[in-house]
């Protein structure tokens, strides 16, 4: 496994490299850069979840009666 640039004994595989790191490593395998690239997958559809989950929040608080601008009035 590649070294990372900023710790010596870290890999990807061990999480303790950042995705900085590991982009930044010339010695970086097709294994961790897959590894990199599910784990960013992972995270974007987190957020993605959040999002939408807070939007349709944010949408039914602005359909409740006695609402404005999505607060209790």
């Amino acid at each position: 496994m590649a070294k990372c640039v900023s710790r010596s004994s870290a890999s990807a595989s061990d999480g303790s490299c950042s995705p900085r790191d590991l982009l930044g490593c010339p010695r970086v395998s097709n294994r961790e850069l897959r590894f990199l690239a599910r784990g960013l997958t992972d995270s974007l559809r987190d957020v993605r979840r959040v999002a939408d989950s807070r939007g349709a929040r944010l949408r039914a608080a602005e359909r409740s009666p006695g609402c404005v601008d999505g607060r209790e009035a």
